[in-house]
C-alpha cells in the first residue's frame, strides 16, 4: 500500500470493524508512514471516551466482595499479625542458633555418610531425644 490511508479506513481501524487481513495491511502501512500515523493519532484524540454500561460498577462489586470496603473479610489483619509473629519467632530462633554456636554443634554431630538433608535432620532429632546435647 503506497498511497495514504483515508479517514474512513482509519475510523474503521479505530472502531475495530476490519477483518484481520485488512487490519494487518493498515497496521503495516502505519508502521512505515508517519503522516498516516499522525492522522490516526489526531482521529483517536477526537473520539469521546467510552462510558461503561448502566449497572457495570454494581456488577463488578458483586463479583468482588472482598475488595468492597464494607465487605472486607473479618480477621484478615489478625491473620497477618499471626503470620508476622510466626515469622519473627522463626527468625529469632534462627539467630539464637546461629549466634550461640548451637548450629555448629548440630553440624558437628551429623555423620558424613548422610545421604540427604532429611536423613541429617532425622539423625539430629534422634540425638536430641537421646539427650546427647545435655550439658554434663
Amino acid at each position: 500500500m503506497t498511497e495514504h490511508l483515508d479517514e474512513l479506513q482509519l475510523r474503521a481501524l479505530l472502531a475495530g470493524s476490519l477483518r484481520i487481513e485488512a487490519r494487518c495491511a493498515l497496521l503495516e502501512h502505519l508502521s512505515g508512514c508517519a503522516d498516516c500515523a499522525d492522522t490516526l493519532l489526531a482521529l483517536s484524540e477526537k473520539l469521546p471516551l467510552a462510558e461503561p454500561p448502566a449497572g457495570f460498577e454494581a456488577r463488578v462489586w458483586e463479583r468482588l466482595p472482598a475488595a468492597r470496603p464494607e465487605g472486607r473479610r473479618q480477621g484478615s489483619s489478625e491473620s497477618l499479625r499471626i503470620y508476622s509473629l510466626k515469622v519473627c519467632v522463626a527468625l529469632a530462633a534462627t539467630l539464637i542458633l546461629l549466634f550461640s554456636g548451637a548450629l555448629k554443634r548440630l553440624c558437628d554431630f551429623v555423620p558424613e555418610q548422610s545421604q540427604s538433608f532429611s536423613q541429617g535432620i532425622d539423625y539430629v532429632t534422634q540425638l536430641f531425644k537421646g539427650g546427647i546435647f545435655d550439658e554434663p
